[in-house]
């Protein structure tokens, strides 16, 4: 009964009108601007989509010539992502069956706005970083937990239906637990990053800090390593 409700809410949540997904999500300059990004930072030749939805980041790397996978448990997600991408494409339940790559054959995986649905952190994470080659980079943006990003953004996620929420510190100690090295944290716009266009030059460094350690944006951005 657990096993049918979880599909069908994954199936619910692509196509119900209160989603984000129901014509209120596209590819945009956003998808294309990480991609970017990415690919400046790690010049991958592989690029893995664990949960990747409708394929927007999929898209955005297939425009610069890198292959990519995507893997998701929603059948009707995956239907959609065929229509704009070229990536290799699996429906898969990743709670309980593997990511269908071969061990140490992927240079990047990226891990967005889904850790929420999964109870056990540490499984997916250590999946993510079997498939990964040595030294193979995650980058990983999903719901803060925290309690100020909670406080704050209150109103935004009680329109989200999450399995498990979790607060920065308890994302990291998971990748470490998977032996991942934390490389990264980074702002994503929140309260405390809006004040960084009035902050003088001298006390940017500081203030780059503070915003890394103390933001309470609705999502948390890190990069992590395969140690």
């Amino acid at each position: 009964m657990i096993i049918l409700s979880f599909f069908s809410f994954h199936e619910a949540y692509f196509k119900s009108k209160s989603s984000v997904f129901n014509g209120n999500y596209h590819f945009s300059p956003f998808h294309e601007q990480w991609a970017r990004w990415i690919v400046s930072r790690y010049t991958p030749t592989s690029v893995l989509d664990v949960c990747c939805g409708y394929g927007f980041y999929l898209k955005a790397f297939d425009q610069l010539g890198v292959s990519t996978i995507g893997v998701d448990i929603s059948r009707h997600a995956i239907e959609q992502a065929r229509s704009i991408t070229t990536a290799s494409l699996f429906q898969r339940d990743l709670e309980r069956e593997s990511i269908p790559c071969e061990t140490g054959s992927v240079d990047v995986a990226i891990f967005v706005n889904s850790l929420e649905y999964f109870r056990d952190a540490r499984r997916i994470f250590t999946e993510i970083r079997r498939v990964l080659r040595p030294g193979g980079a995650l980058f990983f943006s999903d719901v803060n937990g925290g309690l100020v990003s909670r406080f704050l953004n209150r109103n935004v996620q009680a329109r989200i239906a999450c399995w498990h929420i979790r607060t920065p510190s308890q994302v990291k100690r998971a990748l470490k637990n998977s032996r991942f090295q934390f490389t990264e944290s980074i702002p994503n716009g929140g309260p405390v990053e809006r004040f960084s266009a009035i902050v003088p030059r001298f006390l940017k460094p500081a203030f780059k800090l503070y915003a890394r350690i103390a933001e309470p944006g609705y999502f948390l951005t890190l990069l992590a390593r395969t140690t």
